[in-house]
């Protein structure tokens, strides 16, 4: 699946670890120095994720605000990502809406913890149409002069993985043509590449495509919908224990949850007989636990 960000941050160094993070993650990023340019793209263009420097804070207020009216009946609004320098302002840029915060300096490992969960998440939630593997040769023409061949590896109506014979641009207009398995259809139209590694694979992303030969395709894949691809699991978060009650506890993470939501926590108690428990929740937003079933103690001897 191919998801898309838009980063709005002035600040080069963190722009670059983001954007090599997110392509770890297949998240195709765009980049918007100017909080009044990124709120006309939103009211525009449709993003999964939205990741904004609160540099300047009133600018950046807005901009979260404006993400939480992005919704609709086909639409909901993107998950969104603040970088911080002033940690005493997780608590209020979370009450405004922020779904996950990073604190600058923004090291490599905490942005690939955050943006773990935050892409989970999107994945999760956002997966709009089937998809569904496939094995077959695709043409990806850049230009009049130059087409690069490829193996097609999973399919939706939204667009394709491929293996291209050697890395895309970035961004780049391509038109891509393959045929559907079992000769049912040939299918060519304009994509955009959204991601590419330096291995040749490459997120395209369908943007013109004749309507008939869109039905065929959408009826192929619905003909095969047994074959979709699994969800990709939860990320887990590494948190520590700081305080526990028959009614809840504290954690310290790396990054806040999205609050609120029903999670899973494990545990290990050395008081306990059996370890490691396992409980329920919701997390809310002063990063504390309500418990919904807590398991108890067997036996109050060591282990």
């Amino acid at each position: 699946m191919i998801l898309q960000a838009l980063l709005v941050s002035k600040d080069d160094l963190t722009a670059e670890t983001l954007i090599q993070v997110l392509a770890q993650f297949g998240v195709a990023v765009d980049r918007s120095s100017a909080a009044d340019v990124a709120v006309a793209r939103l009211a525009e263009e449709r993003f999964d994720q939205v990741i904004v420097d609160f540099d300047d804070p009133e600018a950046a207020s807005q901009l979260l605000e404006g993400c939480r009216h992005l919704v609709g009946p086909d639409r909901n609004p993107p998950v969104t990502v603040a970088l911080l320098h002033d940690t005493s302002q997780i608590r209020s840029i979370l009450g405004a809406g922020a779904h996950f915060i990073l604190t600058k300096p923004i090291s490599y490992e905490q942005a690939q913890n955050t943006l773990r969960a935050a892409t989970a998440l999107l994945k999760r939630e956002r997966r709009q149409s089937m998809r569904v593997a496939v094995q077959a040769a695709v043409s990806i023409r850049l230009d009049e002069s130059n087409t690069v061949e490829g193996i097609l590896l999973d399919l939706s109506t939204g667009g394709m993985d491929v293996l291209a014979a050697k890395p895309l641009p970035a961004a780049a207009l391509v038109r891509v043509s393959f045929e559907l398995p079992d000769g049912a259809a040939g299918i060519e139209g304009e994509a955009e590449v959204a991601w590419s590694t330096a291995n040749g694979q490459t997120g395209l992303r369908f943007l013109d495509m004749d309507e008939k030969m869109r039905d065929e395709m959408g009826g192929w894949l619905a003909a095969r919908s047994h074959d979709a691809l699994p969800e990709e699991p939860d990320a887990v978060s590494q948190c520590k224990l700081t305080d526990l009650s028959l009614g809840g506890c504290y954690v310290e993470t790396a990054s806040p949850f999205l609050s609120p939501r029903l999670s899973t926590c494990a545990y290990a108690l050395p008081e306990w007989r059996f370890t490691p428990k396992v409980w329920s929740g919701s997390c809310i937003p002063d990063m504390a636990w309500a418990l919904s079933s807590l398991p108890a103690p067997k036996s109050s001897a060591k282990a």
